[in-house]
């Protein structure tokens, strides 16, 4: 079972970089993507009349975000090869949820307006840099105080520039909101998986058991002992039902991400969709 896993997760990053390379992630003209741009040109704010960079920003995003959980993807393969699936693949696992969360959240293809999705890019990427400057500030980046100023230009001159006082709003926290929108918890992002694809997923049930197996918690240890005659021997696990779940798990939020990225950009979602199908016809414990 763990062997099909890998094959399977070997052949879904075979071809999604052989669809990387068909297609360079080219937008085609009837796409959600030229049609944002266009139409996002056409907005502007008290300051500045807008582009269509925010609709590039998020399909940019889409792409580089769904290549790293990729990246995630290959590490669980060779964690599955190595028969190390104890513990160890909780994290990529976990890294590729979020990733999904992310992306679909960016993504959404439910929203009604433009300047939405404007304001979701706008919001990223003030996370973005607000991550990279509080990093910074820890481990004192020589560019901390760069980073910070470009943070806070960005939040009280940018921001304003292109919304509306009327469509910004404070958030909580010290955070703000634009046109209603906040950027979303990690746990939060995760709903619109299920929402945005209408498939119906227990992601805060994933979300838990994998934060639980990443950070000390010492049941999901204790679970996992080999005991014998009364004494510990090490660690195990009486079968793999637990170690295909996660791999299941991780693929499937693979190849949505790269399903709801080719969708934006107009490109042809059956490959991933087909390869998502597949892993019905795995072996089950």
């Amino acid at each position: 079972m763990l062997d099909s896993l890998a094959d399977h997760i070997d052949k879904i990053l075979d071809r999604f970089y052989d669809f990387g390379v068909r297609s360079n992630w080219t937008e085609t003209d009837d796409s959600p993507l030229v049609y944002e741009r266009r139409w996002l040109s056409r907005h502007y704010g008290p300051d500045v009349y807008w582009d269509g960079s925010a609709a590039n920003y998020a399909a940019s995003s889409g792409v580089l975000f769904t290549a790293v959980s990729g990246q995630h993807l290959e590490g669980l393969r060779l964690l599955l090869r190595a028969r190390e699936v104890i513990f160890a693949p909780a994290p990529p696992a976990r890294s590729i949820l979020e990733i999904a969360g992310h992306v679909f959240w960016l993504l959404d293809p439910r929203l009604q307006s433009l300047r939405d999705r404007a304001a979701r890019t706008f919001l990223a990427r003030l996370q973005d840099g607000t991550r990279r400057k509080t990093a910074a500030l820890a481990v004192n980046h020589p560019q901390s105080p760069i980073f910070g100023g470009e943070v806070s230009d960005f939040r009280r001159r940018t921001i304003p520039s292109y919304f509306y006082a009327s469509e910004i709003a404070p958030g909580p926290r010290g955070t703000i909101k634009l046109r209603g929108q906040s950027y979303p918890g990690l746990e939060e992002a995760l709903g619109y998986i299920g929402e945005a694809s209408e498939v119906p997923w227990n992601t805060s049930g994933m979300y838990a058991y994998l934060s639980n197996s990443s950070h000390p918690t010492l049941h999901v240890i204790t679970d996992s002992l080999d005991v014998v005659g009364g004494k510990i021997t090490g660690f195990g696990l009486e079968d793999v039902t637990l170690p295909y779940r996660i791999a299941r798990m991780a693929i499937m939020c693979f190849v949505r991400c790269w399903q709801i990225t080719a969708a934006y950009h107009g490109l042809d979602q059956r490959e991933a969709v087909e390869l998502g199908e597949e892993v019905d016809t795995l072996p089950e414990p």
